[in-house]
């Protein structure tokens, strides 16, 4: 296991004990009751991605956004946009997209949510120096943890699917790269 792996799941397990200790929860950054809806988030993660190059494992920041809307049922619908970066030595996977957001009521100190984004993604191969684009989706979720006002912990995973058209002239690619990821929410309101 690498050094950087080790320290991601050393951060998701702290995370975790935070989430299911006993402290009061009184931060903001995750709102306890069901109140009119109109959550507007901002989000920076950092995280570890296996690409479909070989053993290399690449850095993925991503950075976004989300708007929730009122509590339908037990579930909270939004919209999100977001721009994910995964750089490593062998290959570069970019996306930008937005899509469907849904978070789920607070348990444990944990509020788990899912995310289905449509967008562009890129591969840049940097040895041959192939770079092409094209449609791309990316399927994740996670939790937040309330840390203090305005501020949660975050941990997701998510699964990214880049189709390139080859154009007829040659056959269609199709790469899908996926991450485990921790980072910050910041409430806005």
């Amino acid at each position: 296991m690498h050094v950087r792996t080790k320290l991601a799941v050393a951060v998701l397990a702290v995370i975790s004990i935070f989430a299911v200790s006993s402290f009061p929860a009184n931060a903001q950054a995750i709102p306890a009751g069901r109140k009119r809806g109109g959550d507007l988030d901002a989000f920076f993660t950092y995280g570890r991605a296996r690409t479909d190059f070989g053993p290399v494992r690449n850095n993925v920041y991503t950075v976004g956004g989300d708007y929730m809307f009122r509590y339908f049922g037990m579930f909270q619908p939004g919209v999100n946009i977001r721009y994910r970066a995964s750089t490593g030595a062998v290959v570069n996977e970019p996306f930008f997209g937005a899509g469907l957001d849904v978070r789920l009521p607070v348990v444990f100190h944990l509020r788990p949510y899912a995310v289905a984004d449509m967008g562009i993604g890129s591969v840049k191969q940097k040895p041959s120096g192939i770079n092409d684009s094209g449609s791309s989706y990316i399927l994740g979720g996670g939790f937040d943890v309330p840390v203090v006002n305005k501020f949660a912990a975050r941990a997701e995973f998510d699964y990214q699917h880049i189709r390139i058209s080859g154009g007829g002239r040659s056959p269609d690619l199709t790469f899908t790269p996926y991450s485990i990821s921790v980072g910050v929410v910041y409430r806005i309101r």
